[in-house]
């Protein structure tokens, strides 16, 4: 063979061996990212199983219980199935430092580069409150972000003590942001959601409170009518399921045998446009408001209801509720009348 086939030979011979040895490498780096990336899209989860699957877990228990999972020391992802969750494609599990018992955060991640709809008219079904995607009570927050994604987070503390409702908040708020993004059947019962997650009680709820109840016995009565209740001492916050007014705050007076002194109803984004609204259907349960002119220039005027021993004055962007003393009667007439237009956030109008 002369020098020149010898030379064409070790040039196909370092050719070929070059080509067996990319091969090689190539394998050998595409092999774990095949795995990472295409192996859980066809072994994944569902969102069945996250359903399924109890918080009350730690890293390694969750991580091993479930599909394709990451973990690390206080968070575990998991992949889901290709096709089995829409534009999701990953959720993730997070522990918060002090312990390890259960998560107290769940996050369904979208698609890279997509865009799953917006969960946020779904989560609205159980939380009239729910505004700039997100709802928040005390501990418990739901958030539904802008690029799709939708998440909850739990507070292990409140006031500075262990959470009490902390095992049953996570399943709920699991619950519920599960069926949100995927149409899963929900198991707990609105009423647990209202009681665990704050989405608020019927403002018609308050009227089974005694008014002539002692601060002693504040913390109790309220909680034991509305476990939802925020608050201590002389203080405390009730989620009320209304469109216009998503918060009352009741004060009991600082002293021995101390009684309900002030009841403060919150006016939510949407009051100011509706505040007709509510008025025209006040004016049917409670008869024919006062009008104190505010602003003659401007046109602007409260609208004042007297219940016995209560006024409500309707602002133009708030609500005082202003007492001379107390009566269950009174008390009551107001919040069942409330209660009675929680429909009256949908339009402008009004009768003045």
């Amino acid at each position: 063979m002369g020098s020149k086939e010898k030379e064409k030979e070790k040039d196909a011979s370092g050719l070929i061996g070059g080509i067996v040895v990319g091969a090689v490498v190539l394998f050998a780096v595409g092999l774990p990212v095949f795995l990472e990336e295409v192996l859980p899209h066809i072994h994944g989860a569902t969102p069945a199983q996250l359903m399924d699957e109890p918080l009350a877990r730690s890293p390694k228990q969750l991580a091993s219980d479930l599909p394709s999972t990451k973990r690390s020391s206080n968070m575990v992802t998991v992949s889901f199935k290709k096709g089995a969750a829409g534009d999701y494609e990953k959720a993730e599990y997070t522990w918060d430092a002090s312990t390890s018992d259960a998560p107290n955060s769940l996050r369904l991640r979208v698609e890279y580069h997509e865009k799953a709809p917006d969960v946020s008219p779904k989560l609205t079904r159980h939380f009239h409150a729910f505004q700039d995607g997100k709802h928040s009570w005390g501990p418990v927050t739901i958030r539904a972000r802008d690029d799709g994604g939708v998440l909850f987070q739990v507070d292990r503390l409140v006031d500075g003590k262990t959470n009490p409702l902390f095992d049953r908040q996570i399943e709920a708020a699991k619950e519920v942001i599960l069926n949100a993004a995927f149409d899963l059947p929900l198991r707990v019962s609105e009423q647990e959601i209202v009681d665990v997650l704050g989405a608020g009680y019927a403002p018609a709820t308050l009227a089974k409170l005694d008014v002539m109840t002692t601060v002693e016995q504040a913390a109790a009565a309220l909680r034991a009518i509305m476990p939802a209740t925020l608050g201590s001492g002389s203080s405390f916050d009730v989620p009320l399921d209304h469109p216009l007014i998503p918060k009352v705050h009741l004060s009991w007076m600082n002293q021995p045998r101390g009684r309900l002194s002030s009841v403060d109803l919150s006016t939510g984004k949407r009051y100011a446009a509706n505040r007709n609204a509510l008025e025209a259907c006040l004016e049917k349960k409670l008869g024919p408001p006062k009008i104190d002119v505010t602003d003659y220039a401007r046109g602007q005027k409260d609208f004042l209801f007297l219940l016995g021993t209560l006024t409500l004055r309707l602002g133009s962007s708030s609500i005082h509720l202003s007492t001379n003393g107390l009566d269950d009667d009174s008390f009551a007439r107001l919040f069942q009348a409330l209660d009675a237009c929680r429909d009256s956030g949908e339009s402008g109008g009004g009768t003045r």
